[in-house]
C-alpha cells in the first residue's frame, strides 16, 4: 500500500510538472498592433447613444443603437437604428458619417447586421 502512495505521488507530481509549467502567454507584438473593434450604444440618462470603439476609445454616432459593423479596406460601417420620435427608423453610418435606409419612415425598421461587397 504504501508503495502505491508512492508511485501515485511520483506520477502526480511528473504530471504538473509537465503540463503546468509556466508558459508565457503575453502578447506579441504583432498582437499588439491589431486593433479591436466593437459597436453598441450607451444610455446617456435621457437616450440611448449608438457608439463604436476602437480599442479604448469610444466614438458616439448619433442618437440610437448600434447592432453589427463591418471593416472594408479602411471604411468602418456600422448598422443600427435612430428612434425619430415616433418609431425606429434603420440607419448605417460609414466612417462615422449616417444614412437612413430606408425613407419611407410608415413602419418601424432596425438594421440588425450589415455586409459590404
Amino acid at each position: 500500500m504504501k508503495k502505491f502512495k508512492t508511485t501515485s505521488a511520483l506520477l502526480a507530481f511528473i504530471f504538473f510538472a509537465i503540463f503546468c509549467s509556466k508558459s508565457d502567454d503575453s502578447p506579441t507584438p504583432e498582437l499588439l498592433a491589431k486593433d479591436v473593434y466593437t459597436c453598441g450604444y450607451e444610455f446617456d440618462g435621457t437616450k440611448y447613444v449608438a457608439k463604436l470603439w476602437r480599442n479604448d476609445s469610444a466614438t458616439s454616432l448619433s442618437d440610437g443603437e448600434a447592432n453589427a459593423l463591418v471593416i472594408v479596406d479602411n471604411d468602418v460601417y456600422v448598422a443600427g437604428f435612430i428612434f425619430n420620435g415616433s418609431r425606429n427608423v434603420a440607419r448605417y453610418w460609414k466612417n462615422g458619417v449616417a444614412t437612413n435606409i430606408l425613407n419611407d419612415v410608415t413602419f418601424s425598421s432596425k438594421a440588425n447586421s450589415i455586409f459590404v461587397k
